[in-house]
């Protein structure tokens, strides 16, 4: 992997939610891009929050993958006590203003899309944070990012699909 690659990230935008992702977290998905045919999926969570007013969501951490996940080419399982015990920490410092958004994962392909174990598990995910206003999911692939965002309790959204470059 060189320095300067680049990941374009396809941003489906829901109700004029715009996404604000840290450096440091665009920096650990490049990291895990499955640019080698050996490289397994690699996966963890978002953490975060959002700010009403400006209508903005704000991926300020991720986790990275754990020895206790399952990771193959084409699957993964979070199973590391590691990712939830992050998410507290974050979310005692922070004062209860930096939270579980959702997750991420890795795909070897280079215009990634959500499997249908993919599409269940963002599913159970939500019915599991009910609490969340906003869930947010990233599929990192080769030479594009899929991110999708969901309000919790409405059904689905298909609305305005972006590309950005970071």
């Amino acid at each position: 992997m060189t320095a300067d690659l680049m990941i374009n990230i396809k941003f489906i935008k829901n109700n004029n939610i715009d996404v604000i992702i840290a450096d440091e977290v665009l920096d650990i998905w490049r990291k895990y891009q499955q640019i080698d045919i050996k490289d397994n999926e690699a996966c963890g969570i978002l953490i975060g929050g959002y700010n009403e007013k400006q209508n903005k969501i704000f991926i300020d951490l991720c986790t990275e993958p754990q020895k206790s996940d399952l990771r193959k080419r084409t699957f993964f399982t979070l199973k590391d006590p590691f990712h939830q015990k992050r998410v507290n920490d974050v979310f005692i410092s922070s004062q209860h203003t930096q939270f579980y958004l959702g997750t991420w994962h890795s795909h070897p392909e280079n215009y990634p899309s959500p499997s249908n174990v993919d599409l269940q598990d963002w599913e159970k995910c939500i019915k599991r944070n009910s609490h969340n206003k906003f869930m947010v999911f990233a599929i990192i692939g080769l030479k594009e990012t899929f991110i999708k965002v969901y309000e919790v309790g409405e059904k689905y959204y298909d609305n305005t699909n972006k590309t950005i470059s970071t």
